[in-house]
């Protein structure tokens, strides 16, 4: 588990062979489209993805050169690789928005946490649609994230709600899936809610519907170093921390 003063700093650690597998995880994570390319293009929420292998000059190059026809998201793992990203970038005129983010892996299933009261815990099922949307749109600070959502996917997969009174306040699914990993995600609290552990309850509750269905992939969870809420709550049912990487996204 990372330490705050460790989690601000940008990409401390050298490349080695927990960097190299951070690599690894990042590619069985996306759906890849042809498993001998180099790079490796996916599309992903109607953003062009690029997982390599590691970021050499000619894989930098060719990421810049994605993103002269549509947003291109690429990773680092270490300063070395953020920097050769940055600096191509720059020197072709293209914007580079760098952004830190802690990875976590489940290890053991803790117990399931204290409980939420009074609030009414379920699974979400393709009639929750409507209701979920309403609540995308309620997410204030979070409708860039959802303006492009595919709901209907989101509830195709396992998912969880938390209501108050017949009213959706929070949901947690599944965000990215492929046949050796699953990364849980997508989740929001309404800022009315927050402070009482409904993530925590939700990811255990997602964590133990994925067991139920069958799911026996590795379980990730990965979120922003600054989302000290969300590493304290995945901490607490056994995830424990993996590394970090930099999610880079370049535009015209």
């Amino acid at each position: 588990m990372l330490g705050a003063d460790e989690a601000s700093r940008l990409g401390s650690e050298p490349v080695n062979a927990r960097n190299t597998s951070l690599h690894q995880v990042l590619r069985r994570l996306f759906t890849v489209v042809d498993e001998s390319a180099h790079p490796i293009f996916t599309k992903h929420d109607d953003v062009d993805h690029l997982i390599v292998s590691q970021q050499d000059q000619a894989s930098v190059k060719l990421a810049i050169a994605s993103a002269r026809q549509r947003p291109c998201v690429t990773f680092a793992c270490s300063d070395d690789e953020l920097n050769r990203i940055l600096e191509e970038a720059k020197r072709v005129e293209i914007r580079a928005f760098a952004v830190e983010y802690d990875v976590m892996k489940l290890e053991k299933l803790r117990a399931r946490p204290r409980g939420i009261g009074e609030l009414l815990l379920r699974t979400l099922t393709a009639a929750d649609l409507r209701e979920v949307r309403e609540f995308a749109a309620r997410a204030d600070d979070a409708s860039p994230f959802y303006a492009i959502f595919p709901f209907e996917h989101f509830l195709s997969r396992p998912s969880v709600g938390v209501w108050d009174g017949g009213r959706l306040v929070a949901i947690l699914g599944i965000y990215l899936e492929s046949a050796t990993d699953v990364e849980i995600g997508r989740g929001y609290v309404l800022p009315s809610h927050r402070g009482r552990g409904l993530l925590r309850e939700m990811a255990h509750e997602l964590c133990v519907l994925l067991r139920e269905r069958g799911f026996r992939q590795t379980v990730w969870g990965i979120m922003k170093t600054t989302n000290a809420a969300s590493r304290k709550s995945l901490s607490a049912l056994g995830f424990e921390g993996y590394g970090r990487i930099q999610v880079v996204e370049l535009r015209r």
